[in-house]
């Protein structure tokens, strides 16, 4: 399975080159670059990425703006920062608002390739966990006594033996 990226970066010159980084990682695509934060909003809400990499700056504002919306419609969208900011404000807001990695730029594909290949991992792991979470019963009813089972099904007490 590929996961979806959306690409979040102003500089459609650095947009290329993130998109040609996403591309060389496996098991990665890109589903849509935004130039704007506007843009992005609709396509973040759209096409549903598992993924975005998101700038920081741009002329209309911040990219955490983004980063809370998402978080505020509770999107399963994870989010990489990737800025030029060196001020540690900005990157702990980022880090508040649940960003699962960030990366300074100059962008170096070692680096790029490094938090990709992180969250494919923590990716795996939270639908392998979801998979079996979803196979297993959410109550145990062997191990509940039959009073507990009747109001935990609201069972006449007639009906358990």
């Amino acid at each position: 399975m590929e996961l979806k990226v959306l690409i979040v970066e102003d500089d459609p010159k650095i947009a290329e080159i993130h998109r040609h980084f996403t591309e060389k990682v496996d098991k990665f695509s890109v589903c849509g670059i935004a130039e704007n934060l506007e843009d992005a909003e609709k396509m973040s809400a759209l096409l549903e990425p598992d993924l975005i990499l998101l700038d920081l700056y741009f002329p209309e504002g911040l990219g955490t703006d983004i980063l809370w919306r998402i978080r505020a419609r509770h999107q399963a969208t994870d989010v990489i920062l990737i800025t030029a900011a060196k001020e540690i404000e900005p990157l702990q807001e980022a880090v508040r608002g649940g960003v699962f990695d960030y990366i300074l730029k100059p962008v170096m594909f070692p680096r790029f390739r490094e938090a990709l290949e992180r969250f494919r991992e923590h990716h795996s792991n939270l639908s392998k966990k979801q998979q079996r979470s979803t196979k297993k019963p959410l109550i145990d009813y062997s191990i509940l006594t039959k009073t507990q089972q009747r109001e935990n099904l609201n069972i006449p007490k007639e009906s358990i033996l």
